[in-house]
């Protein structure tokens, strides 16, 4: 497959997802497609063309476009069960990598500083730091040790192993 047909594919399967939001479908209903799709929608609000194409998908002007995308978005970031997973858009077996990347992509997309300190940006911007600091926590702890183990959250955060985390997150 091209990477132009792949593109165009993630392009319709975002405007479906949009529509079906817009309609009034569940989160719950659409959460597995908007993960896999979570970076053409976040497209949506960063690129004007990958707006201007979904828009026409969609047969909706570009700004309602982006008002849906930027919707979903934010019920997903303040889910009712504040799954920090659902709040970043990522499936549950993430790296910790990856959900940097997300964390990184999302606060500079809502930072309140590229909104005219927007207490609603600011808010959004909380939940981001909030759900990244969850999962950072969560795959910290299930770091494997030296023998191939699991280490656990006392005996991986306790004072002596700070210097060895910080020894394993430098190793490359």
């Amino acid at each position: 497959m091209t990477d132009d047909l792949h593109k165009r594919m993630r392009a319709i399967s975002a405007a479906g997802i949009l529509a079906g939001f817009y309609e009034g479908c569940s989160l719950r209903e659409i959460y597995e497609l908007t993960v896999v799709n979570y970076e053409t929608i976040l497209g949506i609000l960063e690129d004007p063309k990958t707006a201007a194409g979904i828009a026409a998908l969609m047969d909706l002007p570009v700004e309602k476009t982006r008002d849906i995308a930027e919707s979903l978005i934010a019920r997903m970031l303040f889910n009712r069960h504040s799954d920090p997973f659902v709040s970043l858009g990522l499936k549950q077996d993430v790296s910790l990598q990856d959900a940097h990347q997300r964390w990184k992509r999302l606060l500079t997309l809502f930072h309140p500083d590229r909104h005219g300190g927007s207490k609603m940006h600011a808010e959004k911007s909380k939940r981001i730091n909030e759900a990244f600091a969850h999962i950072n926590r969560k795959r910290t702890v299930e770091m494997p040790d030296m023998e191939g183990g699991v280490r656990n959250s006392e005996e991986f955060n306790s004072p002596g192993m700070r210097k060895e985390k910080s020894r394993i997150h430098n190793f490359k």
